[in-house]
């Protein structure tokens, strides 16, 4: 309340001393104002239509960051409206991790915002170091006055720096920096509204990393840490959108499903099955490497999603799985009739390759395929072994 106030009362100041340069017949009263009166008044006047305008920026640019669900994002728009509202040579986001582990997360330099990739800082060196150590903001107007910080990392054209810890239910989860080449670059009212717009990073932070913990969750098997059926589900969806957009383009699938997993669960327990399943997802992710996305996709059946693959490039895929599998036996651990005991179990499973668009027009169908193809061309046949769709 005290700002609007405030500039109403300046404002009114301000209207007197102009009208007295419009009336001719007030010069000796306009002359007769003290000159350092006058320069408090038109100085406040200026301060309080500036704190006016960087508190109004300050609250435009928390609504940005605290409607952002994607820590990138929320960083990306951070950098990008301090170093617009304040002239800088240099600004850093520092990511404080693992309590004591410092990142440089987003940089400004020579006039452009670099995503960097975490360059890691000593907690307890340069600048940053400094406000991790006390936990408060500083502002120095010149070199002179950081000299004695050690290890700094700043060019070497830097005077003045802000640097302001970010702060979320108490804890330091970042460092914000500001560099100019300038002496007394920065005031009081910029380090305070630093200080203000580093609060809603800090809770913009907080509502990101709780919004990627439940999607995870969501979107995630607890058991085997792979992707789920719901993943895979809106992968399918915009997969197909590609398909039906672009010309030879593919999306083939692998489904698999263990063989007589049940008797696995009932000699040894659910606990060895459990080993299995873990065991299996990691082999399946450490063949299909980068080359597609692994997800449980219910109970012991798995799903390999392979964009741009065609066909028999997919078989091979299928079969060099299955081999891993059924060679290599699974260590499991069983503690039935209370005894610790350790076994090789030798498991496979069946596959089924579906593509599209030759298999199938939409994702449904897809999945249905090659869920035929694996029952009917592999389990029906023998187990143990590969089939492609056949219509």
């Amino acid at each position: 309340m005290g700002i609007p106030y405030f500039h109403h009362r300046v404002s009114n100041w301000s209207s007197f001393i102009f009208s007295l340069f419009r009336s001719r017949n007030c010069i000796d009263s306009f002359i007769g104002i003290p000159l350092l009166t006058l320069s408090i008044i038109l100085t406040l006047y200026y301060k309080s239509n500036q704190i006016n305008h960087y508190l109004q920026q300050a609250s435009e640019i928390g609504h940005q960051l605290t409607e952002r669900l994607e820590k990138m994002k929320v960083l990306d728009i951070f950098i990008e409206k301090i170093t617009k509202m304040i002239p800088v040579e240099a600004a850093y986001i520092i990511d404080v991790y693992d309590q004591d582990k410092l990142k440089i997360v987003r940089e400004f330099e020579n006039g452009m915002i670099h995503l960097k990739p975490g360059t890691n800082k000593s907690s307890k060196k340069g600048i940053s170091g400094y406000v991790y150590g006390i936990r408060e903001s500083v502002l120095f107007h010149s070199r002179k006055q950081w000299k004695n910080i050690e290890y700094s990392q700043l060019p070497e054209s830097v005077e003045s720096v802000i640097g302001v810890p970010v702060k979320r239910n108490q804890d330091l989860v970042g460092i914000v920096i500001l560099a100019s080449n300038k002496k007394r670059a920065f005031d009081r009212t910029q380090l305070m509204l630093i200080d203000l717009l580093s609060t809603y990073l800090g809770v913009a932070i907080e509502n990101a990393r709780n919004y990627e913990i439940t999607k995870k969750q969501s979107e995630h098997c607890p058991l085997t840490g792979l992707y789920n059926y719901r993943f895979i589900e809106n992968e399918l969806q915009k997969e197909f959108e590609l398909i039906s957009s672009q010309e030879d383009k593919s999306l083939s699938i692998i489904l698999l499903d263990l063989d007589h997993f049940k008797s696995v669960n009932d000699t040894y327990g659910h606990h060895a099955g459990n080993e299995v399943l873990i065991e299996l997802a990691n082999r399946i992710v450490k063949t299909v490497g980068g080359r597609g996305t692994v997800a449980r996709y219910g109970g012991e059946e798995f799903v390999v999603l392979l964009p741009s693959y065609k066909n028999e490039d997919t078989l091979l895929l299928a079969e060099e799985l299955r081999q891993n599998i059924a060679d290599t036996p699974f260590t499991i651990e069983t503690t039935l009739q209370n005894v610790n005991q350790t076994y090789s179990l030798l498991v496979t499973a069946s596959f089924g390759v579906a593509t599209a668009p030759n298999d199938a027009d939409d994702p449904l169908s897809l999945i249905r395929h090659a869920d035929r193809a694996m029952y009917i061309g592999a389990k029906r046949a023998g187990r143990n072994r590969v089939a492609g769709y056949v219509s």
